[in-house]
């Protein structure tokens, strides 16, 4: 966790998406928190094995009919 008493992270994802100008009052509590994971678990887009089966089905139908 790091100090941002002058809410540069904030002010950085205020210019990334357009809102710049907003005025932050509570800069001087700020902080940056970073995540570092330990682990993960990795997922075939979220489907399981035969919802990825149907939908590999159906767009090589869609394919064929063109």
């Amino acid at each position: 966790m790091d100090p941002d008493p002058e809410a540069s992270f904030y002010r950085s994802l205020q210019r990334r998406y357009g809102s710049e100008g907003v005025p932050v009052l509570d800069a001087d509590v700020r902080v940056v928190i970073v995540v570092e994971p330990t682990n993960y678990v990795a997922v075939a887009g979220g489907l399981t094995e035969p919802e990825t089966r149907a939908v590999t089905a159906l767009l090589e139908q869609l394919e064929e009919n063109g």
